[in-house]
């Protein structure tokens, strides 16, 4: 896994959606013992900071210490930086891993072999993507950005978002699929900072020198208007027991 998102840190932790209550709910009855929840590439706690409430302990970690420094949650969240593949965590400590939003920038096979590590009897893995978002904008100016102008400087294992994680099954008894809806409502502002944290937005600016999100914004100021859109993401979630 790459390093994607340090120097955009400060955006992700402001700009990123944070993920509709469904998902935990269509989560929850499949947890098994409410002990220690690792969340695995937890960039600035979105997830950790929900399972906070409902577990002893939760371990979340990140490749990028600058995502960590980032973060926030209540004290029974411990933060550290770690890869998916190699957490740092004690051999069968652990009865839920999540996963939102990272699990196709992995080593898959070296992770999976991780999550049975640490697997307690029982334990749960969780993990989700959303795809593209739809803000009703005119010529489909959403997938001309992701696909046409960043498009090329996506870094591989963005494809799996692409196809909502329809190409990564994991090698454990699969115990739910879902499709949902995230759906928010922003200002444009908002909407051009969320485009900043893209990782293929970064590296458009490292190796053009251009700011992609400036042109965005010329082409949007005229056609987004004063008030808030609807924004709507499709979002997938796979639920499996660890064995």
């Amino acid at each position: 896994m790459g390093d994607y998102f340090s120097k955009q840190a400060a955006d992700y932790s402001r700009y990123r959606p944070d993920y509709p209550a469904a998902l935990y709910q269509a989560l929850w009855p499949h947890v098994n013992n409410w002990g220690n929840a690792w969340d695995c590439g937890t960039g600035n706690g979105q997830v950790a900071r929900v399972l906070a409430p409902r577990f002893e302990t939760v371990h979340a970690t990140d490749l990028s210490a600058a995502q960590i420094t980032e973060a926030a949650a209540p004290d029974n969240v411990h933060f550290s930086v770690a890869t998916a593949e190699q957490s740092g965590l004690a051999a069968g400590s652990v009865d839920l891993i999540t996963v939102g939003q990272a699990i196709h920038w992995f080593d898959l096979d070296a992770f999976w072999q991780e999550c049975r590590r640490l697997a307690r009897p029982g334990a749960v893995l969780a993990f989700w993507t959303y795809g593209l978002a739809s803000a009703g904008l005119p010529d489909r100016f959403e997938s001309r950005y992701h696909g046409d102008i960043v498009g090329p400087y996506w870094p591989p294992g963005r494809e799996h978002v692409d196809c909502l994680y329809e190409s990564i099954q994991a090698p454990f008894p699969c115990l739910s699929e879902q499709r949902l809806r995230l759906q928010l409502r922003w200002g444009l502002e908002h909407y051009l900072g969320y485009l900043s944290s893209w990782s293929a937005t970064q590296k458009y600016r490292q190796q053009t020198g251009e700011d992609p999100v400036a042109l965005a914004r010329q082409t949007l100021g005229s056609v987004w208007g004063e008030s808030e859109r609807d924004i709507d993401w499709p979002l997938a979630l796979k639920i499996y027991v660890i064995e």
